[in-house]
């Protein structure tokens, strides 16, 4: 089976990156040829196919408001809606290679061209939605330090009054145009079957009427557990992991000590005090929790490992609708349950009781009752982090992703 991967970044950025480059090994396991589509960017893995690749590679793959070369934003604008280049491009790559599926991550500034050319060679579309660019023009269903819901019905007008794009009218028009148009005019109608990781996802898609639910189909990230052994230490302090972003919530569990102050616990963060914003910086200081918080830095391999592998637990306090985050699926790895806001797909991950809590999103006091219960309940701890690694390897393995995948390829194709 031969399988044409289009994403409109080749390079590790973020967990749609991860993914793409996890999900290709894991297809050439299963005896399958995987072939890249994306867009020139310096940063790109080398790969043979890059001939077929698109756009300036000093273009990047990002519309940047900030380059004010009237080509580059008439161009940029243009791939809102269309790219005549990735859909001749495209076509050359199918003509040569004759794949069997294309399974698109996020199409971005390759358009749904690409699934046009692909209908004219008669060859399935898969696509993986990951995000929520097809509900909201910032992706993210989030606003002013809230979850945003108010374009989901198509209202797109909203993102105009807000100035929802890095706040600019004409970038915020131009998005709310194309999400109008994209809708409108069905442009993603081409595709044979739908993929989301949560079913929370799916649910939305079907309630905003991009598609019913024949269409869709959940399947859930993977992560491979048996290259990872556990050593079950608990030590006491809870783990945030990844960027210092408002979204993520982390700033709560910073603030639940001012509950915990009975209870010898830290939390470790993996990012920089300078990353921090100066108003939690002060409230750090001004509570004296400077001994209690640890800002660990970018952390990667071994130093990774070991900083997951001996926590309390890990903390996913996210404000926003997080899409299956990895770091749910790498702390169930290192069998650490998880505390996490009862929100979005977190509830889908995390068993309330069983390989963590739940609580609700921005309540600094039933955040630190989660880390209390952990802490004074030490063989709890280790039982929830136990099932957590079980679901982990039940749910949530290579293969299990690629049995899943494959039944749908198989449904689409008869």
């Amino acid at each position: 089976m031969k399988i044409v991967i289009a994403h409109y970044k080749y390079y590790i950025q973020g967990g749609p990156e991860q993914y793409m480059f996890k999900f290709m090994r894991l297809a050439q396991e299963n005896g399958c040829e995987v072939i890249p589509f994306s867009v020139n960017h310096p940063a790109n893995v080398e790969t043979k196919y890059a001939d077929y690749f698109v756009g300036k590679e000093d273009a990047g793959a990002n519309f940047d408001i900030n380059n004010h070369n009237i080509g580059y934003l008439l161009e940029g604008a243009y791939h809102e809606f269309h790219n005549r280049e990735a859909y001749v491009s495209i076509k050359k790559l199918f003509k040569k290679e004759k794949p069997d599926l294309l399974y698109i991550l996020i199409a971005g500034q390759l358009t749904a061209d690409i699934i046009k050319a692909a209908k004219e060679y008669d060859i399935p579309v898969i696509m993986r939605i990951s995000d929520f660019r097809l509900l909201c023009g910032k992706y993210t269903l989030y606003r002013n330090k809230n979850v945003c819901i108010e374009c989901l019905n198509g209202n797109y007008f909203n993102m105009i009054k807000h100035r929802c794009i890095k706040g600019s009218l004409s970038l915020s028009t131009l998005r709310a145009f194309s999400c109008w148009y994209t809708k409108k005019c069905n442009v993603y109608g081409g595709v044979d079957a739908i993929i989301t990781p949560p079913t929370f996802s799916k649910q939305l898609l079907i309630s905003a009427k991009f598609y019913d639910s024949t269409q869709i189909y959940v399947n859930p990230t993977f992560i491979d557990c048996k290259t990872i052994f556990p050593s079950y230490i608990y030590e006491n302090y809870v783990l945030c992991l990844g960027r210092l972003a408002e979204e993520k919530g982390f700033e709560y569990v910073i603030k639940s000590l001012l509950y915990l102050k009975d209870v010898e616990v830290k939390v470790v963060i993996t990012g920089t005090r300078e990353s921090c914003k100066e108003e939690l910086l002060d409230f750090i200081n001004i509570n004296c929790l400077n001994d209690k918080v640890v800002f660990a830095g970018f952390k990667k391999g071994d130093k990774l490992s070991e900083l997951i592998d001996k926590a309390l637990c890990v903390a996913c306090p996210s404000v926003w609708y997080e899409n299956m985050p990895n770091a749910i699926l790498e702390a169930y790895s290192y069998a650490k349950p998880v505390i996490a806001s009862s929100l979005g797909s977190l509830q889908e991950m995390v068993i309330n009781g069983s390989t963590g809590y739940l609580f609700e999103a921005k309540n600094e006091k039933e955040i630190a009752e989660c880390i209390r219960k952990m802490i004074l309940n030490i063989d709890c701890t280790k039982t929830m982090g136990k099932n957590a690694r079980r679901v982990c390897e039940e749910r949530y393995s290579p293969q299990m992703h690629w049995d899943r995948f494959m039944e749908v390829y198989k449904k689409i194709t008869g």
